[in-house]
């Protein structure tokens, strides 16, 4: 079971739900949001301009306690623990619509 929440306002967040996340998803940021979650999660400075430049679909995920545990197409596994990890997302097949009517 697990709790996802989503915010346009990250300075909004309180500091308790900050710490009690696994992880952050950040899609494209603007300056003052992006130094915010570099300072909140001691990521380099180079994460920041990538935060800045991420395109449609593209987002950086934040581990906060947890690794990531990746896959590649062969099912090697990797974790990586403290480090941000630049992605892809795949946007759902689903065009929720409702039936066509007969």
């Amino acid at each position: 079971i697990g709790v996802v929440f989503g915010t346009q306002y990250l300075n909004q967040v309180s500091g308790f739900a900050k710490s009690q996340a696994n992880y952050v998803f950040s899609f494209r940021q603007n300056e003052k949001n992006a130094d915010e979650l570099i300072k909140d999660y001691d990521a380099l400075k180079d994460v920041k301009s990538d935060l800045k430049r991420l395109e449609t679909f593209q987002c950086i995920g934040f581990p906060s306690g947890s690794p990531f545990v990746l896959y590649d197409e062969n099912g090697k596994r990797e974790e990586i623990p403290d480090e941000p990890v630049k992605m892809e997302i795949f946007p759902p097949l689903s065009a929720h619509k409702p039936p066509k009517e007969i």
